[in-house]
């Protein structure tokens, strides 16, 4: 077959063919060569099954790291912008060392270079496994890709195939070229060719099972990754120093190194890549000063490094680091394929982003497309010319980030995302093979290193440049989107789309220029294998697409939703992250920010907005919500603060006709699609189709997607207030204009009730005291209206509601528990009997211990929502048994079946339910922890480390609700046992919120100007208090027992449920016959007041 290799003989040089490669040149075209296929040298089965090899152990290194990241990230302390630098760091060495390396690899040996960066690899992901912190883990990250940048051009021997297995430890980006190198040119390098890029997509799903497995159930966690990457390094040293011949000695006549030119390479790519891997990291982007400055030092620096290598190369007998006529070797041939390779892979790698299991499995088409798409290489490859399939592949990856531009995130799965994923990894795959091959074509074989470093180089700046470009159009659509509506969500949407549409626009160019450029520079005319090495290929392919799909079943199965009430909800995607890179295809567009609630549909629509699909527990009609956006100002009190933000709520106008009223439900301290059932068949359903009304609940701000801030530092959490949120919501009431309705019904021309439960029921009784002009009546239910630091008629009010048996037992079990701690041999024993032996603190011990007494908060009518987690504690504390001795003292049979209960939910085995009641105003608060493998009980559940507290980023969804106890807003309990004291409680307010450059945090809390709102007397016409008998929080209501008596009115109800516990009005279902008899009381008994008021009744 025919060749291109006019330059491979240069005038004055005598350089011997490969190994393995008979050449006969024409005596009248001199760039033209033609090759006969040789064996290589270990044979073809043995040279196949070690690139296979080579091919899982890479990629399945890279995708076990990127699936460890998020618990790297929790366990170290490292923030989410900052995770990222965890592959960066790795990849900025490993990239901007290439060229030095590949020059002391020609000159010094293969061998001798590789064996010396596996061993330095070896180490440095060793003591990865044990880093103690994120700057020791960056920093062995780095050095460790300076292992891999030795490696990478190192590799590049005559010993066939055999370097193919050492190349496991680098990622995929750098691999390609090694392969185009070590197979001389002959049949072997095509079956290798294709068979690596068939490989990649079966590594990375062997990879992410391998490494989620390691995270998730070894002892070692995340560092088990580490640990296994060092082994392959061990393994790779062994086999390099066996298996690859001694090097022979270098043809160069002058081996002295360009230092210089080193060192101003190596900066400028370490400057650049720096400068374009920040940009997308920080909060400012390219605003950040320093940026754009270390940015124009790089290129000066890289037109300083060319000037220097020209300089070398045309006035001096000093050998360059580089020489410049590599570039326009072969009539300029080398070149156009850099180019076209940048080009392709900034299109290609454009967008960085977190994704979940379930975006994994969504996103799983590429691994099929890929080996699909080296098995139409294997069957075209020897009758089709480099030039279409690189104008195919660059086509296709076009098409693919079109595809995201264009996609209707609301619209299925398989119209936009699965032919998109299935057809972005094509230009990757062409483009590799062909341009990798061609390359090695083109250097010299004392050049084959160097060529092999810019290679990879090339394709890594082109990675930078594709991702900083499109995050700079990104944000830039984003926050001007963001300026103009306040829509978060769907200014967010917009920035997304523009940044496909930048991938698109390179896709465009290489695929217009790419084939051009190929044809100018006269790329092979001919292919370069042939059929019968196709058959192999497709032999081989058929093989791994079986192990693909064994290995991708567990990962398919992990992922899958298990079946979930319609009330029950996960936490959204993004806050349980996998931290990767999967290039153009924008599987955000289809899951940004999506929760599932029931059946779910793709957050979006043709408004870019969510849609939410709540399927009736009854077996009724589907009812489709679609989330919208109320631009809010960040500070209503002072207008020098120009920011605003989008404040998400959702509307229901099944029930609705012209002149009806609206129900607002208030968000509260949480997500607001966690209140969307109520919206469906709960408390508003009821009201609005009682009435004729409009249902809508309104998120509030910092919770769900309504987060005005970057962070939640303590100087950004200074606008979570009561003033604020409660401006919001009058703001909202006042000015809304609800989509699709042409009527107004902002207040006051439309009466608005206002319905909120426990932290929301007090803002809905303040609503209607402090903006009477907008809220017509208001329902709150379990209102903690009055505010205490020591809220001890918590535990008391389980006490005398509580099963007296269940009561009894507890009792004795903390009183005996107390009593054993005071004796520090007895308590260290005692803590072991709970395995909670490793705590330090007695006060975290019991900490634990007193989980069980907010389960009594979680019962509720509602099975779908309701918790008989207060049943099964009961019956484990009673389940009989004989007294036990400790020591000297005998130990009653209740605590031994308290330990028993604590270890069936131990730590090491399942989940284990902490309840630390830091709120005060009738939230229930379960902060339920799974503690990890790679966790001691002490980091787990120990409270004297400050920097687990410290992590600000967005993912920290429980400081939000912790700020609103730590200022002037709310107030701390204190629970049963005698060592839990208010300063413990109170602690976490110190450690997670240190004083900030605008604010800090008080000692404590000024309970007077919450209380000054009401307190037990709050009171108001057309405002009605709803209770549960057995709520923990009922001394806190209106209903205490210390509050004012009080009548129950038709202008002011005031409600007492009997069995009820905590605002179980709120919940309904349908059809509402089914709801015990109590509650169909209550609903209907507020239908009829709320009628009442609408009708303007006073008596």
């Amino acid at each position: 077959m025919v060749e291109v290799g006019s330059e491979l003989v240069k005038s004055g040089s005598s350089q011997d063919p490969p190994q393995g490669q008979v050449t006969r040149r024409s005596s009248h075209r001199l760039d033209e060569e033609v090759l006969v296929d040789a064996q290589p040298p270990m044979g073809f089965t043995r040279a196949l099954t070690i690139t296979t090899a080579c091919t899982l152990a890479m990629v399945m290194s890279g995708a076990s790291i990127s699936i460890a990241l998020p618990d790297i990230g929790v366990d170290l302390g490292i923030s989410q912008s900052e995770l990222q630098w965890l592959i960066s760091s790795y990849a900025l060495t490993s990239g901007c060392f290439l060229l030095l390396f590949g020059r002391l690899a020609d000159l010094f040996g293969r061998k001798k270079v590789f064996l010396a960066g596996t061993v330095w690899s070896l180490a440095w992901s060793l003591g990865s496994g044990f880093a103690p912190n994120s700057i020791a883990l960056n920093v062995m990250r780095a050095l460790h890709g300076m292992g891999s940048a030795a490696t990478v051009p190192s590799a590049v021997s005559r010993d066939g195939g055999k370097v193919c297995t050492l190349t496991s430890l680098m990622p995929f980006s750098q691999k390609i070229g090694i392969l185009a190198h070590e197979f001389p040119p002959s049949r072997s390098r095509s079956i290798t060719f294709a068979t690596f890029s068939a490989g990649a997509p079966l590594g990375g799903a062997i990879g992410f099972v391998i490494g989620g497995v390691m995270t998730e159930y070894t002892s070692v966690a995340w560092r088990g990754v580490f640990y296994v990457s060092a082994g392959v390094a061990g393994l790779t040293m062994l086999a390099a120093a066996l298996a690859i011949h001694k090097d022979e000695p270098s043809t160069e006549k002058d081996r002295r190194v360009d230092w210089v030119g080193a060192v101003l390479s190596t900066t400028a790519l370490v400057l650049l890549t720096f400068s374009l891997a920040q940009s997308s990291s920080v909060k400012d982007g390219w605003r950040t000063p320093y940026i754009p400055a270390v940015l124009v030092v790089s290129v000066l620096l890289l037109v300083c490094f060319v000037s220097w290598e020209y300089y070398l190369e045309t006035r001096t007998t000093h050998p360059p680091l580089m020489r410049l006529g590599l570039w326009t070797r072969a009539n300029g041939r080398f070149a156009a394929v850099q180019l076209i390779v940048f080009f392709d892979w900034a299109c290609f790698t454009t967008w960085l982003f977190f994704v979940t299991v379930g975006t994994t499995v969504r996103v799983l088409p590429m691994a099929v497309s890929g080996l699909l798409c080296n098995l139409v290489v294997a069957l075209v490859v020897g009758r089709i010319s480099g030039t279409a399939l690189i104008a195919f592949g660059c086509f296709f990856t076009a098409l693919a980030s079109l595809l995201f531009a264009l996609i209707v995130p609301s619209a299925s799965y398989w119209a936009f995302g699965f032919p998109a994923a299935a057809v972005v990894v094509f230009g990757a795959d062409f483009m590799f093979a062909t341009g990798s091959l061609f390359v090695a074509k083109i250097a010299l074989p004392h050049e084959q290193s160097l060529a092999g470093g810019i290679f990879n180089t090339v394709n890594q700046l082109g990675t930078a440049f594709g991702l900083a470009i499109a995050s700079v159009v990104s944000d830039t659509v984003h926050r001007r989107a963001l300026r103009e509506s306040g829509d978060e969500l769907g200014s967010l949407l917009r920035g997304y789309r523009a940044a496909f549409w930048t991938c698109f626009g390179f896709g465009t160019v290489v695929g217009q220029e790419g084939p051009s450029i190929a044809c100018k520079f006269q790329l092979p005319a001919q292919g370069w294998m042939s059929i019968d090495e196709g058959r192999n290929i497709q032999a081989m392919t058929r093989f791994k697409t079986i192990l693909l799909i064994l290995f991708s079943a567990p990962l398919l199965c992990s992922a899958a939703p298990s079946p979930k009430n319609t009330h029950s909800a996960s936490r959204s995607g993004h806050h349980a992250r996998l931290y990767t890179r999967f290039g153009s295809q924008g599987v955000n567009l289809w899951n940004l920010h999506s929760q599932l609630i029931g059946n779910k549909v793709q957050a979006g629509g043709d408004q870019e907005s969510q849609q939410f699909l709540l399927s009736d527990a009854s077996g009724g009609k589907d009812k489709l919500l679609k989330a919208q956006y109320f631009k809010q100002p960040l500070d209503h009190f002072d207008k020098s603060v120009n920011s605003t933000f989008g404040q998400r709520y959702w509307v229901n106008k099944e029930y609705y006709e012209p002149g009806g009223p609206v129900f607002v439900l208030d968000g509260g301290e949480t997500s607001g699609e966690d209140r969307l059932p109520f919206l469906q068949t709960g408390i508003l359903a009821i009201l609005a189709n009682a009435t004729k009304g409009l249902g809508i609940v309104l998120e509030h701000r910092y919770y769900g997607e309504s987060i005005p801030v970057a962070d939640f530092s303590t100087d950004s959490m200074r606008w979570l207030t009561n003033a604020q949120a409660l401006q919001d919501s009058a703001n909202f009431i006042a000015n809304v204009k609800i989509e699709g309705l042409d009527y107004n019904v902002t207040a006051p021309g439309t009466k608005w009730i206002y319905y909120g439960g426990s932290y929301a029921g007090a803002r809905a009784a303040h609503m209607r005291v402090l903006y009477p002009h907008l809220v017509h009546g208001a329902i709150a239910s379990s209102a903690v209206t009055h505010a205490a630091i020591d809220y001890w008629e918590y535990a008391d009010a389980v006490r005398r509601t509580a099963d007296p048996v269940c009561i009894g037992h507890l009792t004795t079990a903390i009183q005996a528990i107390d009593d054993l701690l005071s004796t520090r041999v007895l308590a260290k024993s005692l803590k072991s009997w709970f395995e909670l032996g490793e705590l330090e603190s007695d006060q975290d011990f019991v900490s634990v211990l007193m989980s069980p007494i907010g389960y009594v908060q979680g019962q509720n009518w509602d099975s779908a929502v309701g918790s008989d987690e207060w049943s099964r504690f009961c019956a484990a504390l009673g389940s009989g048994g004989a007294d036990s001795t400790l020591g000297w003292v005998r130990v009653p049979a209740v605590v031994s079946n308290f330990a028993k209960w604590v270890r069936e939910a131990s730590p090491t085995t399942t989940r284990y339910r902490v309840y630390r009641m830091l709120n005060s105003i009738g939230v229930e608060q379960e902060i339920v922890s799974r503690c990890r493998h790679s966790q001691t009980v002490e980091e787990c559940f120990g409270t004297r480390d400050d920097s687990k507290f410290r992590l600000t980023d967005l993912g920290q969804e429980w400081r939000a609700w912790t700020w609103q106890g730590a200022p002037p807003n709310q107030a701390y309990p204190t629970i049963v046992s005698r060592r839990l004291t208010l300063d413990y409680t109170s602690a976490i307010c110190r450690q997670a919120f240190p004083p900030g450059e605008h604010i800090s945090v008080p000692d404590w809390p000024n309970v007077t100007a919450v209380n000054a709102l009401g307190d037990y007397g709050l009171s108001a016409d057309r405002l009605a208090f709803i209770d549960g008998d057995e709520d923990p929080w009922l001394p806190a209501t209106p209903h205490s027992p210390h509050a004012p008596e009080r009548a129950d009115t038709v202008l002011r109800p005031f409600k007492l449920i009997r069995t009820g516990v905590h605002h179980h009005d709120e919940n309904g279902v349908e059809p509402h016959s089914e709801e015990p008899a109590h509650i169909q009381a209550i609903h209907r008994q507020e239908i009829e007041f709320v009628k009442a008021w609408l009708k303007g009744t006073t008596d």
